[in-house]
């Protein structure tokens, strides 16, 4: 591997980190442990990174995952006791057996199914919509023109967003309607940090939704409050603008990945040893 950040060429820096007292393993699932379907519905946990975090759940503080996905959604694709989830960038998370929504968005529940009563993806397009109750995602990886789509449903959904007052952003094949509020995985992470306490993290992702818990990280390690590091996951030209820029290391793809977390497993005593 020539690319002067891939991971193995930073192994000591990876050390450091996962042998803080208190480290964290914290992850997104599409396109960093699951391969990318053609569906949302028929994303997989990939076998290795499944088997990897089982290891590493006995050897770090936390380990936990953070989605655009809703988090119910989420925990049914790798559902683990020990596992924590942050689901739809932040808007909701697992706890005490339950989904809670943050309040603050639960009220946009009504607003966002009359914006999605008026939009309809275009006949024969291989448009989708995942509806996720408090956020959605209109997915256009299945297009036979992608761009042309993506500049398509950017013109007809951004009018209906700014009438109910929603966000949209963008993801990989991916436009993302959200309420309005200053939640995102990089929040989602911060909750993480201080409710358990870290003082390693080590995050991945691949996408423009992970970029603000990067940045978030970066500046912790800045300002020398924890040790953390964030992988970009790369796969092909289509990876977002500014994921290089905002991470700290590269892995390419989930198979990658998954070497990745086996090798900090192994560098890691098992508590219950």
């Amino acid at each position: 591997m020539d690319d002067e950040l891939h991971w193995k060429k930073h192994l000591n820096k990876l050390k450091a980190v996962i042998s803080a007292p208190r480290a964290g393993i914290i992850s997104d699932f599409d396109g960093t442990l699951s391969d990318f379907a053609d569906t949302a519905a028929e994303a997989r946990i990939r076998e290795e990174n499944a088997r990897a975090l089982d290891l590493l759940a006995d050897r770090v503080t936390l380990v936990a995952l953070v989605s655009g996905r809703a988090t119910a959604d989420l925990r049914a694709r790798f559902e683990r006791p020990w596992l924590r989830y942050y689901g739809s960038h932040g808007l909701d998370r697992w706890h005490e057996d339950s989904v809670r929504i943050v309040p603050a968005a639960e009220e946009w529940r009504t607003s966002l199914q009359q914006l999605l009563a008026e939009f309809t993806p275009p006949p024969d397009s291989g448009v989708y919509i995942e509806d996720k109750g408090i956020t959605a995602a209109v997915h256009y990886r299945l297009s036979d023109n992608p761009e042309k789509m993506r500049v398509q449903l950017m013109e007809t959904l951004q009018p209906l967003c700014t009438r109910y007052k929603f966000t949209l952003s963008e993801g990989r094949f991916v436009w993302e309607v959200k309420p309005p509020l200053s939640l995102s995985k990089g929040t989602a992470v911060q909750a993480l940090v201080e409710d358990h306490q870290l003082d390693g993290v080590l995050f991945l992702g691949d996408d423009t939704t992970d970029l603000a818990a990067m940045v978030y990280l970066r500046q912790l390690r800045e300002e020398e409050t924890i040790q953390a590091l964030s992988v970009g996951v790369f796969h092909d030209d289509s990876d977002p603008a500014g994921l290089r820029a905002s991470c700290d290391l590269v892995a390419y793809g989930t198979a990658d990945v998954a070497q990745l977390l086996m090798w900090v497993a192994d560098q890691l005593p098992s508590k219950s040893e």
